[in-house]
């Protein structure tokens, strides 16, 4: 609103106006309109960290309980990601989901199955999380 009634009148708007305007697109963008996208993908996320870890409970795919578990909630993980990229871009909504899935799933691996994550593994996943939050709080391909 502010944009166009500068824009009416040729008049180039205030430094202190401008920064007015990012802060209300970024809010408004970003929290307001894909906050419903950002939890379907929240919980896309949430069946693609349970159903990974029931992979290794499978035992190769031959427990048919885990098994038919897993992929009843690898489904629903793709079907939630396949709802969410209809406001969140797919490659925005991709990287969120692998990378959130990945570190998750590291912490799971540490503390449910006992297995132990060296320098580099702590490093990688660092670097994942922080990919994420700069692609989340930085990037303008975030949102529509």
């Amino acid at each position: 609103m502010i944009r166009m009634i500068f824009l009416r009148r040729n008049i180039k708007p205030s430094k202190a106006v401008r920064r007015a305007k990012f802060v209300d697109d970024f809010f408004h963008t970003r929290i307001i309109v894909s906050m419903n996208a950002y939890l379907i993908l929240f919980f896309a996320i949430v069946f693609e960290v349970v159903a990974t870890s029931l992979v290794k409970v499978s035992n190769g795919f031959s427990n048919l309980v885990p098994t038919v578990i897993l992929l009843v909630f690898y489904g629903m993980s793709f079907y939630l990601l396949s709802l969410s990229v209809k406001e969140i871009p797919l490659g925005i909504a991709y990287a969120i989901w692998s990378g959130v899935g990945i570190v998750i799933i590291s912490i799971a691996g540490v503390f449910i199955f006992k297995q132990h994550l060296d320098a580099p593994a702590i490093g990688g996943i660092t670097l994942i999380m922080l990919g994420c939050l700069i692609i989340n709080l930085f990037s303008k391909s975030s949102a529509h």
